[in-house]
């Protein structure tokens, strides 16, 4: 003896669910970036893009013989925002 039940689905209504479970994803989890962080007075930082991925890391460098005051690095964090603040080159 067979039974036969029914999930209360028809094919048109399960095309339309595995649609949504595909495109849902791509709403809610939107690739975070950063923007270019500040350049540091008296110096730059390496490498230059337009955004930046989390997980990069750039590094600051100071013009001439300048000493460097603050974090070398600083990686671009899942907020959206730097990890750390700007470094100052100076005297």
């Amino acid at each position: 003896m067979f039974v036969k039940y029914s999930l209360g689905f028809q094919a048109p209504s399960i095309i339309r669910l595995a649609g949504w479970m595909l495109l849902i994803p791509q709403l809610f989890c939107a690739k975070t970036t950063c923007p270019p962080p500040n350049f540091p007075e008296g110096g730059r930082y390496e490498p230059k893009k337009a955004e930046y991925e989390v997980g990069q890391t750039i590094t600051y460098h100071c013009n001439g013989e300048l000493p460097m005051f603050g974090g070398k690095t600083t990686t671009c964090q899942s907020s959206g925002k730097w990890f750390g603040g700007t470094p100052f080159c100076g005297k």
